[in-house]
């Protein structure tokens, strides 16, 4: 024979069960998988609602109403979830994502200007570097100081590449780190002709 405190017990778990059992379902339908939600609806929930009612000790209205209760307030918990849920994706689409890609770019502007000062220094350090000088022979005219300088490639404004979407973190990264390149590899050329 069962006692009362296992007969309490199991009662409080059948029914701890059936508002987990039905959450489960309302967050799957919330979530668009309508066949594991009814699998649960259909299948599951009716057998531990059975076995509830065998051992709930009450008539069959108080246990329609108690059913309808929790389910109102399961429901209304999901609801308020997803809710909050929505609020906070939204947040950080608006605000918190492009807030850290602005972090994210400075950090990686920084550190491409750290690693620009090394290579401006090495390249001053090269040009600085004496070299063997050749006399001109004494009925050579001097070069005109414009011919040292060498054309470079213009870029033309239709060859720039697209923006990435603001949510492909890892593009926009390697779009700042190639803009950055491309904007020392410039400045470091134009320092070396001269």
């Amino acid at each position: 024979m069962m006692s009362a405190t296992n007969f309490n017990a199991d009662r409080n778990r059948l029914w701890k069960r059936i508002a987990e059992d039905f959450r489960q379902a309302c967050l799957l339908r919330r979530e668009g998988k309508a066949a594991d939600a009814t699998e649960i609806l259909e299948k599951r929930l009716p057998e531990i609602i059975a076995a509830w009612a065998r051992v709930s000790g009450l008539r069959e209205p108080e246990r329609r109403e108690r059913l309808n209760d929790l389910f109102e307030a399961e429901q209304k918990r999901v609801d308020d979830i997803w809710l909050s849920q929505q609020i906070i994706l939204r947040q950080m689409r608006d605000i918190l994502i492009p807030s850290l890609c602005l972090q994210v770019a400075e950090e990686v502007r920084e550190v491409m200007e750290l690693q620009m000062e090394h290579v401006t220094a090495a390249l001053a350090s090269i040009s600085q570097a004496p070299t063997r000088q050749v006399a001109p022979p004494a009925n050579a005219a001097l070069p005109d100081a414009t011919a040292r300088i060498v054309k470079l490639p213009q870029v033309v404004v239709s060859e720039r590449r697209a923006i990435p979407s603001f949510d492909d973190l890892p593009a926009i990264i390697d779009e700042l780190i190639s803009q950055d390149l491309r904007e020392s590899a410039r400045g470091a050329r134009g320092l070396a002709l001269v």
